[in-house]
């Protein structure tokens, strides 16, 4: 689920700054709520949606199941799903 409101608290969030777009993943709400990580910041418009599609391959080939995003990371890093993602060639 994509959201530009409330990104801290859903699967892939987006917040748009005056320099470009900063990318959190992982965010839940429930009974067992989750923050979403901030994956990075200063994305250009023109580059955003490559790297949400870029999230969804990946986790759409690793994730199990009915495993939210969220479950997903913390079963195998965020910092191991960060360096899954050339996250170079999304900033500035």
């Amino acid at each position: 689920m994509l959201s530009i409101a409330d990104n801290h608290t859903r699967d892939i969030g987006l917040m748009g700054t005056p320099k470009g777009w900063t990318v959190f993943v992982g965010g839940k709400g429930g009974t067992i709520p989750r923050l979403g990580d901030r994956l990075v910041i200063n994305v250009p418009d023109d580059k955003v949606l490559d790297l949400v599609d870029e999230v969804i391959k990946i986790y759409n080939e690793n994730a199990t199941g009915k495993e939210r995003l969220g479950s997903y990371l913390d079963r195998i890093g965020f910092e191991n799903f960060k360096s899954m993602i050339n996250l170079d060639k999304y900033i500035h």
